[in-house]
This record gives structure tokens, sequence and C-alpha cells, in this order.
């Protein structure tokens, strides 16, 4: 599977999904918060499926060739 950091646009998506960038051993990672399970059942299960719809959404779009920028 392709980096989706590798695309334009890429590392925006990341952040715009509800990930944050932070340092950990000098290395600039992505993570992303749960909520806690134990406290809020539907919070979780909320934030869980809009995680599925996100990922399949990405995966479609790194599915799909990129436009090319010569013209043929």
């Amino acid at each position: 599977m392709a980096d989706v950091g590798q695309f334009p646009g890429g590392r925006d998506a990341l952040l715009a999904m509800g990930f944050a960038l932070v340092q950990q051993d000098g290395v600039g990672v992505y993570l992303m918060e749960e909520p806690d399970l134990a406290a809020d059942l539907d919070k979780w299960s909320d934030w869980f499926d809009t995680l599925k719809v996100m990922r399949d959404h990405v995966e479609n779009m790194l599915a799909q060739p990129l436009p090319s920028v010569y013209p043929s």
C-alpha cells in the first residue's frame, strides 16, 4: 500500500482526519487519540465508525492512478 504522505495534500488530509504530528525519538509521526471506551461507549463507537469511513475513502483514493501532469 502506498504511503499517504507521498501524495500532494496527503499530510494535510491526515491532519484533517484528526491526526496530530508529534515528535517521537526525534522523528515526526502522525498520531490520533482514541476516546476512552470505558468512559463513553457512544463517543468511542462514533469515533471508530468515522475512522473506518475515512480508511475506506483513503484506500479508494490510493487505488486510483494519479493524473498525469504531462498532456498526452
